[in-house]
């Protein structure tokens, strides 16, 4: 704010409550030598008065001397140098440029007719009203599918490359972007409603992959919530080559044979790395201790990847914290090496890569990610119990994740691996919903899932589209209603 002074004596305040306001120094103002003197209350006491002396440093040769950092007024006024905020003065100017109209920014000047609005109020100024804070967007990789077979003619492909449908979920993001390196990004076109399952194709070679996912919000920014970015990984099996038939001997007609089926490669541990089969709970091969995995456990790492040192050891786990099994090497220490392990269990294949990002002294930390192997080596999936989920059309695999079925529900389990179970939706929501469920009671000790719906669903107490129920692995069946996303859904136990 300017304000000119064009009389003698003028009572002004220093600061509005329209503009940031900064202590403005004396030293530099501009028009000081049109000013005779400005007059405040004394900060020491309150009683007296305090005087800044103008005076025009032009007029003094001296001030041409004064040692580096040091001004004028460290001499002339050391006790009043400069306007404060939020404070009144008294400007008195100077009698022999009466006809000059000095400038003062930031002084308000107390006209009589009581215009001067804007003062600084004694109690300060009215906190503005907060900018609402935007939601960080949200993304989810739900699935990478290599489709071996493609036909279609989107794409032109070279020998051993395949077609990847890649799919997320999104909820208030515009935009996202996928990379395979965690360079290269593709951005994807933007939704309508910033919520919804969408999918992305691309053509990729053989190997094992990360893909990298990122949200990006409504103004263009990516997301810097830990949920704006999530991975998944890949792998894409290199084809088995055909193998050239032999010529008939002879041209004499014979019974066309059966031809043999050519094997699917289910195997999760790459060829030319290390693959031992666990038979029990400490087992030891060629010098290295297999402890606490699970009887028939297929456990894969790559020979080159060592060093020389005294030992070292590599604990693995499950994205959802389950611990999996520990590896002591004696004679070497872990330089950059990926572990592969297909579980007894339910023949699934995951992998994780132990570096200096997860190793405390000689203990690496490894989280293992699934690996989608070929349709065919999917295992048979677990038939829902009679008992639990009778009457529910729709049913999904919880393992590291709750798996995406088609029927708009996905989501993240808390220390649980089993069967989801619920009625079938039968359109998209405009806005979906998290709900976090918690199994007897609501400190999560027994376990709980965060489902995600983005389905049409009732969630009044007499609806029966927002019943869920759920099978543990270790057969216990829990049942309850998804009723409000902000507070814990409870889910009893029913046998």
């Amino acid at each position: 704010m300017e304000n000119k002074l064009n009389k003698k004596y003028q009572y002004g305040w220093y600061g509005t409550c329209d503009a940031e306001c900064t202590s403005k120094f004396l030293d530099g103002y501009v028009d000081r030598k049109y000013i005779e003197s400005i007059i405040r209350v004394s900060l020491v006491d309150g009683k007296s008065f305090e005087k800044f002396t103008a005076y025009d440093p032009a007029s003094h040769g001296w001030v041409d001397n004064l040692p580096e950092g040091q001004t004028f007024d460290d001499y002339i006024n050391p006790e009043f140098k400069h306007l404060e905020c939020g404070m009144g003065y008294l400007i008195v100017r100077n009698s022999d440029n009466l006809d000059k109209v000095p400038v003062i920014e930031g002084l308000t000047i107390a006209d009589f007719d009581g215009s001067s609005g804007g003062f600084v109020a004694v109690n300060g100024c009215p906190e503005p009203t907060p900018t609402p804070t935007p939601f960080e967007p949200y993304i989810n990789a739900l699935s990478a599918i290599p489709n071996y077979n493609y036909t279609g003619t989107d794409f032109s492909l070279a020998p051993g490359e395949v077609v990847v449908t890649l799919k997320v979920n999104l909820q208030y993001a515009k935009k996202w972007q996928y990379s395979t390196d965690n360079n290269n990004w593709v951005v994807v076109s933007e939704d309508s409603n910033g919520n919804a399952n969408t999918e992305v194709k691309f053509k990729i070679g053989p190997g094992n992959y990360t893909i990298y996912v990122h949200g990006i919000s409504a103004n263009g920014t990516l997301g810097k919530a830990t949920t704006s970015k999530d991975t998944i990984q890949l792998q894409v099996i290199a084809p088995t080559p055909t193998p050239t038939p032999a010529p008939l001997p002879t041209p004499t007609p014979t019974q066309t044979p059966t031809p043999t089926p050519t094997p699917v490669d289910c195997s999760c541990t790459p060829d030319g790395n290390e693959k031992v089969t666990v038979t029990s709970q400490n087992f030891e091969s060629d010098g290295v201790l297999y402890e606490q995995f699970e009887s028939g456990t297929e456990v894969g790492y790559d020979p080159d990847g060592f060093k020389s040192g005294t030992a070292s050891q590599v604990i693995l786990s499950f994205e959802n914290g389950v611990f999996v099994g520990s590896i002591r090497f004696t004679g070497v220490v872990v330089d950059v090496n990926t572990f592969y392990i297909k579980t007894s269990k339910d023949g699934k294949c995951y992998m994780g890569t132990a570096d200096n990002s997860n190793r405390v002294g000689p203990v690496n930390n490894v989280v293992l990610a699934q690996v989608e192997l070929l349709p065919e080596c999917d295992p048979t999936p677990t038939p829902i119990p009679e008992d639990c989920c009778h009457g529910m059309s729709e049913q999904t695999v919880v393992d590291s994740k709750i798996q995406d079925n088609g029927n708009y529900v996905t989501g993240e389990p808390i220390d649980v691996t089993g069967t989801l179970c619920w009625k079938t939706f039968t359109a998209k929501a405009n806005v979906g919903a998290n709900y976090p469920v918690s199994f007897i009671d609501d400190s999560f000790e027994f376990g709980g899932l965060s489902i995600n719906v983005q389905g049409v669903m009732d969630t009044s107490d007499t609806s029966i589209n927002n019943v869920f129920k759920f099978t543990s692995s270790d057969g216990s069946c829990y049942e309850g209603r998804l009723k409000d996303p902000n507070n814990i859904n409870v889910f009893d136990k029913v046998n």
